[in-house]
């Protein structure tokens, strides 16, 4: 007989044994859907991952990722990350949730407050270190003010960047958008010197690695 999902859940997060060890520690959040809640929410990160936060994302950059297609049953995913030392990404926590029965669309199916939720959950699961508690010095996300406000509230000092690659997208709708191909051949051939000429700075842009260089950069391209 089938179970509902809230229970199988409660099964694999808090049943006893060593089977489920793992997944158990690693659940630092867990809200059923209710009558009173009508979403799930649900935080993981193994205890690996908690240190390997400390290490390379406090006073660091945090990078966090938002996917809405995970499964069909309109379930969204965010993933924090961090760099080591290699440059490499490592996954140090799994934000999911469902959207609530009011929502129709998956990435309007959520707010700001379920992610100062999570985070807060997270940051209380961190405990402290030197009298101190988790705090990146930089946030990587996606172009979404719901992202922005959340990290403004959960870490207000803490600089905000985007995602090159939702930056790139922007950039590319843009110029779709105010540099089409309506017009004469004329327009129509210097608009097309104008996208070369701007896509051809953000390529240099995104190749650097100093606040300095890009101001730079940005500046010399205005005159």
């Amino acid at each position: 007989m089938r179970q509902p999902v809230e229970s199988s859940l409660l099964e694999l997060f808090f049943l006893k044994g060593d089977s489920n060890s793992l997944i158990r520690n690693s659940c630092f959040h867990y809200q059923p859907r209710t009558q009173e809640n009508d979403r799930l929410e649900i935080g993981l990160s193994t205890l690996e991952q908690r240190d390997l936060a400390w290490t390379y994302g406090h006073q660091k950059l945090l990078i966090m990722d938002g996917t809405f297609t995970i499964c069909d049953n309109r379930i969204l995913l965010f993933a924090l990350f961090v760099l080591d030392k290699d440059i490499r990404s490592i996954p140090v926590a799994y934000f999911l949730f469902s959207l609530p029965n009011s929502k129709k669309s998956v990435d309007s199916g959520y707010e700001y407050r379920i992610l100062n939720t999570l985070f807060q959950k997270f940051i209380d699961v961190l405990g402290e270190k030197n009298s101190a508690k988790f705090f990146p010095k930089v946030v990587m996300t996606d172009i979404n003010y719901r992202e922005q406000q959340s990290v403004h509230q959960v870490w207000p000092g803490a600089a905000v960047i985007y995602n090159f690659f939702h930056v790139n997208k922007e950039w590319n709708k843009i110029l779709k958008q105010f540099l089409g191909a309506n017009g004469s051949q004329q327009i129509v051939s210097y608009r097309k010197e104008m996208k070369s000429y701007i896509r051809s700075v953000i390529q240099q842009i995104s190749t650097m690695n100093e606040t300095n260089h890009i101001k730079a950069t940005v500046i010399n391209a205005q005159k």
